[in-house]
């Protein structure tokens, strides 16, 4: 465990500038474009790192996606559940840009949601560079309307 630990360590620098790239897409909830933007940007990166990806197209919210790894390995999928939208309307960065202050990272989203969409990449990454992914599925569903209720999103997740 210590050798991962330190592994990811190294890779902090990496980390912060996911984030940091993550911030700075305004997905604010009720802004599609802004949203469907970030989740064009998330299917890139998804499919980078192997995953095949199925994208829920929706009318009043951005995009759904569902990325899925050995989807025909035996065993239940460990499955992260995260939101790509967020409370901040757009315009909001030009009024509190990203920042890095005493060794923490400041930003519209940067806690809820962007830091778990960076850290289920990180993941992805370090597991499939170590040569430790492993052999069951993984699902990653990335929803669009958290801040509202998961109105739209509410049958996928079940």
């Amino acid at each position: 465990m210590t050798d991962l630990l330190a592994y990811c360590r190294e890779r902090t620098d990496e980390y912060v500038e996911s984030l940091k790239t993550l911030v700075e897409f305004e997905s604010f909830t009720r802004d599609k474009p802004a949203v469907d933007k970030l989740a064009d940007y998330m299917v890139g990166q998804l499919e980078g790192l192997g995953a095949t990806v199925k994208r829920f197209p929706r009318e009043a919210v951005g995009d759904i996606l569902l990325a899925k790894w050995n989807a025909d390995a035996p065993g239940k999928p460990i499955t992260f559940v995260s939101h790509m939208d967020t409370v901040w309307p757009a315009g909001t960065l030009a009024k509190r840009p990203v920042r890095i202050e005493d060794g923490r990272l400041y930003g519209p989203g940067s806690v809820d949601m962007k830091a778990g969409l960076a850290l289920i990449l990180d993941s992805i990454r370090v597991l499939r560079d170590r040569g430790e992914f492993p052999n069951r599925p993984i699902w990653s569903l990335m929803t669009s309307d958290e801040e509202i209720g998961s109105i739209n999103s509410h049958e996928i997740i079940k």
